[in-house]
Formats: C-alpha cells, structure tokens, sequence
C-alpha cells in the first residue's frame, strides 16, 4: 500500500525493534539486524533496516557495551532522482519507567535513486544498562525517520524556459529574446 500526502517531510515513520533475550544474542552473535520494514510514500519505494554492531578495544576483542545502532537504507525505488534531507533519531526504551530514552536527531542529504545497494545513513554509541531491561530480557530500540524532498518546482515559468533553452534547436525554429516596448 502507497500513502499519498501532501508533502512527504509532513509524515514521521516510526519503527520499533524489540530484540529477545539481548545479553544472550550480544554474547553469541557477532552483529545483529533486525528485520528490514518498507516505506512506501508519493512514489518513494524504499526498504530499512537497523542493525547492531560492536566496537573493539585496543587488544582486537569485541565490546559488547555501548554498542553501535545503525540505520540503513537496504533498496530504494523513485521515477526520478532526486535529493531529500533524511531526519532520523533512535530510541531505547527504559523499562523501569515504561518511557523512550531518545538520542539526539541526526540529519544527512542523500540522493535518492532506484539502487539496491546498502547505504548506512548514521549511527549512534548506545549503551544499554539495566533499566532497559524488561523482566523477560527483552530491550526495544526505535527509530523515527522523517523524509524531506527537496522540492524542485515544476511547470513553472523559470523550468518552461530552461527547458526550451536547453532542446535542440529544430529546423525551422527561429528564438528569439528581447524588451519590448510599448
């Protein structure tokens, strides 16, 4: 299903990943991904995922605590390339006070294309304590993405003449430009 709005930078997409038994996958894992979601707004396709990684000490062992989350763009479908400005903060949940403890919003430009390659759009050190903990050993993280085209105006009297400038010329087709008086 497609959303059609308005202006895309209006909708704030929202993904929250509860990852079972944390210290056990952390501790026998080398990276974690969580499941890919899709985002399907006025004609921009695209598929994210947020994985997990860990830093190394200067003795070349894994560190397990902060952990680095990682926002990624996995395939990306447009009609036409174009640029938008990618507003992203992540969030983990405290389980002490059943409340998100949001990081800072980060912000990059990209340009989106039809590409199936992976593009990581930013991280953030996370370091997960105690009151992230549920009972269970669960700890969510979240995301909320917000897309903002940049629009580029269209049939509109500056883009006809561009366009008209930048044709080839046809035979028989004179141009000309110049004030008229009146």
């Amino acid at each position: 299903m497609e959303l059609l709005v308005p202006t895309v930078s209006d909708i704030v997409f929202k993904y929250s990943w509860p990852i079972k038994s944390y210290k056990k996958t952390v501790s026998k894992k080398t990276f974690i991904d969580s499941p890919s979601f899709d985002l399907n707004v006025n004609g921009i396709r695209s598929t994210w995922s947020l994985s997990i990684r860990f830093w190394k000490g200067p003795e070349g062992k894994r560190i397990t605590n902060p952990v680095v989350l990682c926002l990624n763009m996995l395939s990306c479908s447009v009609e036409e390339v174009e640029q938008a400005k990618i507003r992203f903060q992540f969030a983990v949940f405290n389980a002490n006070i059943n409340h998100w403890e949001f990081c800072q919003v980060s912000r990059t430009v990209l340009e989106l294309k039809t590409t199936k390659d992976i593009i990581s759009l930013g991280y953030r050190d996370l370091s997960i304590v105690d009151r992230h903990y549920k009972k269970n050993g669960e700890v969510s993280v979240m995301v909320k993405i917000q897309i903002i085209q940049c629009e580029v105006e269209k049939n509109s009297l500056a883009q006809v003449f561009i366009e008209i400038l930048i044709r080839p010329i046809h035979s028989g087709v004179r141009r000309s430009a110049g004030i008229y008086g009146i």
